[in-house]
């Protein structure tokens, strides 16, 4: 599928007779507004479709392509959008939340945006993080300072399913999306440079490094900004 500029930009492929999973899988994928292609044969495959959904059986006709099967459309598609990056032993996963009573959370993968999705419940956010452990043994959480009341409740219900929690100053913080972590790690020198605010533009961390880790919870205390 080719983008504005005329490079092509991969995509998902949908392929299963399983007609439930399916309806399933397109229902979410549209209502996400996630380009995909829904393949009727896999005898030839565009090359444009690097990762395939399917189910087990149906994987094993399927050669030369990333494969993801299972039964979970959600936790499929968000694997498969990791998958999209083509990131060699992944070992790190960020994420980005904008806290409220309804957060919205930004997906990081090898410094590039690979999701965006705003939220209703906090267990549809811990399922959809819980899922990323299929593809990534690291979870970071960057969450913005405001809202206190959301944020401290958001962070406790999240904290078992990430490994550091990081606070952003939002004072200082880019929002270039609906969540912090559309900033990559690799980028911070660059937007250091195009800001006035010098080292304050720094985003995941903190003035005062509130960082909270998983392998120190005895360390962890009250945050107030």
């Amino acid at each position: 599928m080719r983008t504005d500029n005329g490079i092509i930009k991969p995509v998902i492929g949908v392929y299963t007779s399983d007609s439930v999973l399916y309806f399933e899988l397109i229902t979410v994928l549209r209502k996400r507004g996630i380009p995909f292609i829904s393949l009727s044969s896999i005898k030839e495959i565009p090359d444009y479709v690097t990762v395939i959904i399917t189910t087990e059986n149906e994987s094993k006709l399927i050669n030369e392509k990333i494969k993801i099967y299972g039964y979970d459309p959600e936790t499929l598609i968000n694997i498969a959008l990791v998958k999209l990056c083509k990131v060699e032993n992944l070992d790190t996963i960020v994420l980005g939340i904008d806290p409220g009573p309804y957060p919205a959370m930004s997906t990081i993968v090898d410094g590039n945006l690979v999701d965006v999705e705003q939220f209703y419940t906090l267990r549809e956010l811990n399922k959809k993080i819980r899922g990323y452990r299929h593809v990534a043994s690291k979870i970071i959480l960057k969450i913005g300072n405001g809202d206190p009341l959301n944020r401290d409740k958001i962070i406790e219900h999240l904290s078992k399913s990430v490994d550091r929690v990081i606070i952003i100053n939002e004072k200082y913080s880019s929002r270039q999306g609906l969540a912090f972590s559309d900033l990559p790690f690799k980028t911070l020198e660059e937007k250091r440079v195009k800001s006035n605010k010098g080292a304050s533009i720094i985003i995941g961390y903190s003035s005062n490094e509130d960082i909270l880790d998983n392998n120190n919870k005895d360390k962890r205390r009250k945050h107030h900004f």
